[in-house]
C-alpha cells in the first residue's frame, strides 16, 4: 500500500519561532493496550513541573493527546486504571480472559467460533465500544479553546488504490468532528471500516506511529516522545537533527495491542512512571532506576574490591590472567562484556550484570535505588533463600552459560558485601542453586 506524503516539505515559521521562546511538545506513539504505558510516564513528567504548549499523537496515542490537550490528565489516568478489553472491543471478558490463558472448554470453542463468524460477517472487530469511549471523553468545545495544540495522524483511502497521509491539527478539522477523526487515527486494520463523508479512514499508524515531524513543522524545539516498544507500523525519522528530543521507551514488554487485561495494564502504567523517571532524572540502569554514579566513581568503587575477588572472576571465565588489581578490573570488566554481548562502558555492564540477577531474584523494580541499596537488597533476597525459575535454573546448573558464570561473580561480590557487615559468610562452589 502506497501512501501519498502531502506533509509540508519546508518549516512552518509562526509565533513561537518568531518569538524566539522555547516550545515544548509532546509526542504519542500508538500501541493500542500499551497506551496505558503513556499515562504513567505522562504521571512522571507532570510530577517534575513539565508542561507542554502542544500535543500530538497516533492512534491510541490521539486518544491520550485528546485528554492532554484538554487539560484532562486525571481523566486519562482514570481511563487506563479502570480500562478492560470489553470497553473497547464487543467482546465477553471472562471468555476473552480464558482464551488468552488457553482455556479451551466447549464453551470457550463455542465463543470463538461465532467471534470468528461475526469477524468475517462484519468486515473486522466491532468498534461500536471504542467510538462510545472516544465521545464520551472528547470534550470539544474544551479542546478548541484550550491553549494547548492538537494534532492526530490518520490514513484516507482516495481509490483502489490510492490513499493520502492526514497530519491534523485541530484548526484542520471541521467543527462537530473531532470525535471522528481521533477514531479516524485508531482505527486499527482489524476493526470494521470507519468512514467520514464518503472518505473511508484508516489507523495513522500506517504512515507515522510517532509524529515528532507535526511538532517540528510548527516550530517546537523542545520535545519529548514516549514510544510504546516494538511495531510493525512506520515511524518517520525527525527531519530536523539539531532538534531537542527526549524519549522515554519501555523497559520491559508491556504486552501486546490488544493486551487489555487488568494486570497487565497495571504492569505498563507502573512501568512507564518509572521509565519517565529514569529518562527525566537522568538515573543509570536499564529496568532498574539506580541513582546515577560517575563513571570515575564507579571504577574507584570497584578497584576497592580485594585482589582475590578479581582472582575468582577469572577462574570463572576458565582463563589464566595475571596483573594488578586494574589489569584484572579491566580484563573481567571486557570478558563481561563480551558475555553480555555489550558495548558500554565498564559501569554499565557491572550494572547490567547486578539488575540481570535482581530480576532473577524478584527485587521489586519500581523504586529509585542507589548502588549500595540495590546490592543489599539482591544480598537480601538471596539470604532469603530466593528460588529461581525453573527455566533460569537449568541454565544455573551448566557451568559454561552465560547465567552460571554471572551467578558466580554476584555470589562473589554478595560474599564481600556479607563480610564487610560482618554476617553469615555466602560459600563459594561451583554457582549452582
Amino acid at each position: 500500500m502506497r501512501i501519498h506524503d502531502k506533509r509540508r516539505k519546508w518549516r512552518r515559521v509562526d509565533k513561537y519561532s518568531l518569538q524566539g521562546e522555547i516550545v515544548r511538545g509532546l509526542v504519542l506513539q500508538g500501541g493500542g493496550a500499551k497506551g496505558a504505558f503513556q499515562a504513567g510516564a505522562i504521571k512522571a513528567l507532570l510530577e517534575r513541573g513539565y508542561t507542554f504548549d502542544g500535543v500530538v499523537g497516533t492512534s491510541i496515542g490521539a486518544l491520550n493527546a485528546t485528554l492532554m490537550a484538554q487539560g484532562e490528565f486525571d481523566i486519562l489516568y482514570t481511563v487506563w486504571e479502570t480500562m478492560g478489553i470489553d470497553k473497547v472491543l464487543d467482546v465477553d471478558a471472562e471468555k476473552w480472559s480464558k482464551i488468552k490463558s488457553k482455556d479451551f472448554s466447549k464453551t470457550t470453542i463455542s465463543y470463538i467460533k461465532d467471534f470468528v463468524v461475526n469477524f468475517f460477517r462484519k468486515g473486522g472487530l466491532e468498534t461500536t465500544k471504542a467510538k462510545a469511549l472516544i465521545s464520551q471523553y472528547t470534550n470539544e468545545e474544551k479542546l478548541r479553546k484550550s491553549k494547548i495544540d492538537f494534532g492526530l495522524v490518520t490514513v484516507m483511502r482516495k481509490g483502489e488504490f490510492s490513499f493520502e497521509a492526514k497530519t491534523l491539527f485541530k484548526d484542520d478539522i471541521p467543527e462537530g468532528m473531532i470525535a471522528d477523526y481521533v477514531m479516524a487515527s485508531a482505527n486499527f486494520p482489524l476493526f470494521t471500516k470507519h468512514t467520514i463523508g464518503e472518505n473511508r479512514y484508516y489507523d495513522g499508524g500506517l504512515y507515522d506511529n510517532l509524529p515528532i515531524n507535526m511538532l517540528l513543522d510548527k516550530g517546537y524545539d523542545d520535545i519529548v516522545a514516549i514510544r510504546l516498544g516494538d511495531s510493525l507500523a512506520p515511524v518517520k525519522k525527525p527531519y530536523i537533527s539539531e532538534a531537542k528530543i527526549m524519549y522515554i521507551d519501555p523497559s520491559d514488554k508491556i504486552g501486546s495491542v490488544l493486551d487489555f487485561d487488568s494486570a497487565n495494564i497495571q504492569k505498563a502504567i507502573k512501568t512507564g512512571y518509572y521509565d519517565a523517571i529514569r529518562a527525566i532524572d537522568k538515573l543509570d540502569g536499564r529496568k532498574y532506576c539506580i541513582e546515577p554514579l560517575d563513571a570515575n566513581a564507579f571504577d574507584a568503587l570497584m578497584l576497592n574490591l580485594p585482589d582475590s575477588f578479581y582472582d575468582y572472576c577469572v577462574k570463572v571465565f576458565e582463563t589464566d590472567f595475571s596483573g594488578v588489581r586494574l589489569d584484572k578490573y579491566i580484563f573481567v570488566s571486557k570478558k563481561l562484556q563480551e558475555m553480555l554481548k555489550l558495548k558500554s562502558e565498564r559501569k554499565v555492564v557491572w550494572m547490567t550484570l547486578i539488575e540481570i540477577f535482581a530480576e532473577y531474584a524478584g527485587v521489586d523494580r519500581y523504586k529509585v535505588y542507589s548502588f549500595d541499596e540495590l546490592l543489599e537488597k539482591l544480598r537480601y533476597e538471596y539470604y532469603r533463600g530466593f528460588r529461581f525459575a525453573a527455566d533460569i535454573k537449568k541454565k544455573l546448573q551448566k557451568s559454561n552459560t552465560r547465567e552460571a558464570k554471572g551467578m558466580q561473580i554476584i555470589k562473589a561480590l554478595l560474599k564481600l558485601l556479607g563480610e564487610a557487615k560482618g554476617d553469615s559468610i555466602i560459600e563459594l562452589s561451583d554457582g549452582q542453586e
